[in-house]
């Protein structure tokens, strides 16, 4: 998407998964809804054929991801839509080297309308994603959209400084709250330090290759100019 997006040229761009699931004959109602003034017109997937387990997924990723975002993120909507040159250029400015493309077109802003729809079984192939994948995938989307992980470290820890007065007082002999309590304070503070390096790595970590400034997985071997009809 990233390779199309950078490579097309047009006024208006569509972005649409080639199986079918996501039902070309829309791109008509994009087209019709965009001329009343929206730059981005998108598919809401309300339902779509797979089992209630994963649909439940899907919908906790999608809040839970709205939820802890730091900007505005679209639920319920994966890539499919219709967007103008303008929201392309804005979602092109963006050197991530993890791109996450249904966040960053709420991110840029712009008039935005979803149409509601069913996705319908594929009509070739099969996916590729599987409930260790979604996990994956999804965990990778939270952390570009937000510093929630990075912020509640902060927010916890008064509880952290708390808990460590207590065991040094109980250890010092000065305050005895048991051995039960005494473990508690010392799994607090084990915790929120293996908490913290986790997550500081993982920023980091994505600090690091965005700081590489190489690019993403794709190389455009040749371009080929569209002839205009004679």
């Amino acid at each position: 998407m990233e390779a199309g997006l950078k490579n097309a040229v047009g006024d208006f761009f569509v972005i649409i998964d080639v199986d079918c699931e996501d039902p070309p004959e829309m791109i008509e109602d994009f087209i019709q809804i965009q001329k009343t003034g929206f730059d981005i017109v998108y598919g809401e997937r309300v339902d779509r054929s797979e089992s209630v387990f994963v649909k439940n997924l899907r919908k906790v990723f999608y809040r839970v991801t709205r939820f802890v975002s730091d900007e505005h993120f679209f639920v319920d909507m994966a890539e499919f839509c219709l967007i103008t040159s303008e929201v392309r250029d804005a979602l092109i400015q963006d050197m991530s080297s993890f791109p996450f493309i249904r966040a960053a077109i709420g991110r840029v802003g712009f008039a935005f309308k979803g149409v509601p729809y069913k996705r319908h079984p594929r009509v070739a192939g099969h996916s590729n994603f599987n409930v260790s994948r979604m996990v994956t995938f999804a965990i990778a989307g939270i952390l570009s959209t937000s510093t929630l992980p990075l912020r509640g470290m902060v927010y916890f820890f008064p509880i952290v400084i708390l808990s460590t007065i207590l065991a040094l007082l109980s250890f010092l002999g000065v305050l005895s709250f048991g051995d039960g309590v005494d473990r508690f304070f010392i799994f607090v503070i084990l915790f929120y330090i293996a908490i913290g390096v986790m997550f500081n790595s993982i920023y980091l970590a994505r600090v690091y290759k965005n700081g590489l400034g190489r690019p993403n997985a794709f190389l455009v071997r040749r371009k080929t100019e569209r002839q205009s009809p004679k």
